[in-house]
């Protein structure tokens, strides 16, 4: 996790909700971004401003760009941000969705706690991090698997496809 208090970017038009969220974090002693962003199409421009380390952002905003809309549109930007989204419980069915566009979680708002913000920003951020050392693994392991001089074979240990080679390196 990181070493510094993280940064938190709130995007969400319901100026109440926000204003609540905001109090919880500063109480927990998170870095708030003192900016609310209410528009979907305003997303990747702040986030390019603040730099925050997680987002929270509601599923329905202000213009007719939504949350994971605008998630998608930082992915399309190259930006990794995570992001929680919130949400009213009649959008429950925007789970599988919020799973699709790769967000970190999702919190109803009529269930929103400092106990559960905590967890979920902590969970998320180690997650993010966890993710991002198996990048830098996995391109580490390739460099090497590539460059070696040897001929290198990887074949399946175990399960219906044992000992079938699932990849080989080139010479």
């Amino acid at each position: 996790i990181l070493s510094r208090t993280p940064k938190v970017l709130i995007v969400e038009d319901n100026e109440i909700s926000a204003e609540s969220i905001k109090k919880y974090l500063i109480d927990l002693k998170y870095n708030v971004v003192d900016e609310f962003i209410e528009n979907g199409k305003d997303v990747v421009e702040r986030v390019k401003k603040y730099l925050p380390d997680i987002i929270l952002m509601g599923i329905e905003l202000l213009d007719d760009v939504n949350g994971l809309e605008a998630s998608e549109l930082l992915k399309y930007e190259g930006i990794d941000t995570p992001v929680i989204f919130i949400a009213d419980d009649s959008d429950k069915i925007n789970l599988n969705r919020v799973i699709d566009v790769g967000g970190y979680g999702f919190i109803p708002k009529n269930d929103i706690s400092k106990t559960l913000l905590k967890s979920l920003i902590q969970i998320s951020l180690a997650r993010y991090e966890n993710e991002k050392k198996l990048v830098e693994q996995e391109m580490l392991y390739r460099t090497l698997f590539e460059k070696a001089g040897d001929s290198i074979f990887i074949i399946k240990g175990n399960g219906e496809d044992q000992g079938k080679i699932i990849a080989a390196n080139q010479m």
